[in-house]
């Protein structure tokens, strides 16, 4: 989405809501300048261990893996951005 941003910034629109996804340096710098104005986390640490213990469960435990596993996402604004920057 920081392309995007970076569009509507050089050509000063502002009359755009933008919202996008994943916490990335450059996404984080328009959502900090205003430009973004929110951003989506879609929890890629939380996704790689369920993954792990999925595959752990199923070859190890032979537990058949449920057909979905939901996460949760996070809505991600410039003013509580620091609760999630590590």
């Amino acid at each position: 989405v920081y392309q995007v941003a970076k569009y509507l910034q050089n050509t000063s629109r502002e009359d755009i809501s933008l919202v996008g996804y994943d916490l990335i340096n450059p996404n984080i710098k328009y959502l900090n300048n205003g430009v973004i104005d929110f951003l989506i986390s879609q929890k890629p640490h939380e996704q790689g261990y369920k993954a792990l213990v999925t595959v752990f469960n199923k070859l190890k435990m032979n537990k058949k893996p449920s057909p979905e596993q939901l996460i949760p996402i996070d809505i991600i604004c410039k003013e509580n951005l620091c609760c999630y920057q590590v």
